[in-house]
């Protein structure tokens, strides 16, 4: 049974379909996971990289707001309306 589903998977599995619609072909299974390993481990070093680059821009941008919010509340607290908005 396990080898059933094994070979289902190897030969018309979700993994299989995947690398033929991006072009890898390969009759050996082994070769086929290797290939889509690499592949995939690229992909998401990639995205993990782009998304640690999204947290440090939303830090500095949190960073920023938190800073103008305190410039308002100082500004109000002491009644300078002649200053300049930070918004």
């Amino acid at each position: 049974m396990i080898k059933a589903a094994i070979h289902k998977e190897l030969n018309e599995g979700l993994l299989t379909k995947f690398a033929a619609a991006i072009g890898v072909q390969s009759d050996q299974s082994h070769m086929l996971s290797q290939r889509l390993k690499v592949m995939t481990g690229d992909t998401l070093k990639y995205l993990q990289r782009e998304q640690q680059d999204i947290h440090e821009w939303m830090k500095q941008a949190m960073l920023l707001n938190a800073n103008r919010e305190s410039y308002d509340d100082w500004r109000e607290k002491f009644h300078y309306h002649e200053f300049i908005l930070f918004s």
